[in-house]
């Protein structure tokens, strides 16, 4: 007899880069999308490699791979773990694959061998619709008639900005059968998980588009509200699929409300958990053997500080051996939030700096000031957190002048990796209420303003990234901030992973000077370098 699973959870799809690749270069090599993706990939004897691919090459073999190649799903999934725990509490019985092009075997074997009800499809990372359309088509080949579920930020920000006919049709395309919208949704799946179950009407159920002949029709709103506080992460459910990495969130949302910033429209009201609610999951956490990593998610973890300085003297008193990591605003670091920051275990920090040009701050709304980053900066520095600063390129007011500013900041204060983002236009954000007053043109990645276009923007991120030495570009695709601490757990050590950085960039740099998208950009002296890096 076939045992039965409620709801399979389908985790994160990271796109094949060759597929990723041909679909970006079918819309135009000389795109703004195609050039940002340009940048953090290299090529090898005809084959394109990003910087993960290209570092499992050189590894294979090592101890550095001694548990697997490095992968995406090293770092065990909150949404999977939240809404996971959400469904257990509901008593809906589940699986998972946190990361579905390593997992297809995994979801093959369950909807072949188990009587699947429903698979919930999370869309956390996806910002174009293919890999959700891959999941469920694969998941169609193996049993047609299974209810999916698609829900997460995708979902929310394609319903906000687009006309029913388009939503109705656009769902179509992906072919799921139900749809959530909401910044939350645990309680929704959980209600359309039971409807199924006992076999009754869907059109009840706020926050979701269900199939009606042959258009989606939306039921009604209505505000979920899943506390933090009553929803403490059971850790224990995933302990045996835990590698050595987890995120964690302490908070909901964010405080602040930039004015390119679409998050906070996306996540809804700001809330953060207690102290003590913190401490029960570090306490779970702390249990599980073999986690040494974890990821703290929240937007701003060190807003309100007080909070912050509470968790993490927590931490320190209860000698959790787990580190971490998070998202920071630099302008509110002091010199005891730095030194809890080290004692407590803290090893990076993500700085979300965009500028460092006050003019451009002040339109973004950031509340903050340039020396209040430089601040902040050397406190990191001078107490060994690792710093990666991100920054935004060609936000209306945008000039040559704004961007070199930022430019000479990296040179100066030489955070240890960097990046450098388009602005994205969203008609969702607060800025596009000034269109008019910037002279805004377009959305998304297709815009121009009265001092910058999309492709002015993206020309001088490349010239940022020939020109600064003094700081380290991160590439992005497949290999981000969180890539850092991973190899770091994995055993290498920060000099390493920076000398391996710096020489697959110095290969995108030729393809850059070049203008060559086309030839092998990797001799095999910058091979034997970067192989070089893993004997030391």
């Amino acid at each position: 007899m076939k045992s039965k699973v409620d709801c399979v959870l389908v985790g994160h799809n990271e796109l094949v880069l060759r597929d990723y690749e041909k679909k970006l270069r079918y819309m135009g090599t000389n795109t703004p999308t195609y050039r940002d993706f340009n940048l953090g990939i290299i090529k090898y004897k005809g084959e394109q490699y990003t910087a993960a691919d290209m570092l499992n090459v050189l590894c294979e073999g090592t101890e550095f791979t001694e548990n697997g190649q490095f992968r995406w799903d090293d770092i065990f999934s909150l949404a999977i773990a939240c809404i996971a725990t959400y469904l257990d509490k509901s008593n809906i019985s589940f699986d998972f694959i946190a990361e579905f092009q390593s997992g297809k075997d995994k979801l093959k074997d369950i909807i072949e061998n188990c009587e699947v009800l429903t698979v919930g499809v999370i869309t956390t990372f996806c910002t174009i619709a293919e890999p959700i359309i891959e999941v469920v088509r694969f998941i169609r080949s193996l049993k047609a008639d299974v209810k999916i579920i698609v829900g997460g930020p995708y979902v929310s920000g394609e319903v906000r900005s687009k006309s029913d006919e388009f939503i109705s049709n656009h769902f179509h395309q992906i072919g799921a059968d139900y749809y959530i919208n909401s910044p939350q949704g645990e309680d929704t799946l959980v209600k359309i998980v039971e409807c199924i179950k006992e076999c009754k009407l869907i059109d009840k159920i706020p926050n979701i588009y269900y199939k009606d002949n042959d258009r989606y029709i939306y039921t009604f709103s209505e505000n979920e509200n899943n506390a933090l506080e009553g929803n403490v992460v059971n850790w224990h459910l995933f302990s045996s699929q835990i590698r050595s990495t987890v995120s964690v969130r302490t908070a909901r949302s964010c405080p602040f409300s930039c004015s390119y910033c679409a998050f906070p429209q996306h996540a809804g009201k700001f809330e953060t958990a207690s102290c003590e609610h913190v401490e029960k999951e570090f306490k779970l956490l702390n249990e599980i053997e073999g986690l040494n990593y974890v990821n703290i998610i929240d937007d701003s973890f060190n807003v309100p500080m007080n909070r912050f300085k509470d968790i993490l003297k927590m931490k320190i008193n209860n000698n959790y051996d787990f580190k971490w990591n998070s998202f920071i605003r630099c302008q509110y670091l002091d010199e005891e939030s730095v030194i809890l920051m080290k004692d407590s275990g803290c090893e990076g920090v993500f700085l979300g700096i965009e500028s460092a040009n006050q003019n451009i701050l002040d339109i973004m709304e950031k509340k903050a000031d340039v020396n209040q980053y430089i601040r902040g900066l050397e406190l990191l520095k001078k107490h060994g957190i690792i710093t990666y600063a991100s920054f935004i390129f060609g936000i209306p007011g945008e000039t040559k002048e704004s961007i070199y500013d930022t430019i000479n900041f990296i040179r100066d204060y030489q955070p240890d990796f960097y990046r450098i983002q388009l602005w994205f236009c969203d008609p969702i954000t607060p800025i596009w209420k000034k269109r008019e007053e910037y002279g805004l043109e377009g959305t998304n990645f297709s815009w121009r303003h009265n001092t910058m276009s999309i492709s002015e923007a993206q020309s001088y991120i490349e010239k940022a990234f020939i020109e600064i030495n003094e700081s380290i570009w991160l590439p992005q695709f497949n290999f981000d901030f969180t890539a850092i601490f991973n190899l770091l757990n994995r055993g290498m050590g920060l000099q390493q992973i920076k000398r391996y950085i710096r020489v697959f960039n110095e290969g995108v740099r030729n393809k850059l000077l070049s203008g060559d998208m086309l030839s092998d950009n990797i001799s095999e002296k910058m091979l034997n370098e970067m192989k070089d890096v893993f004997k030391a």
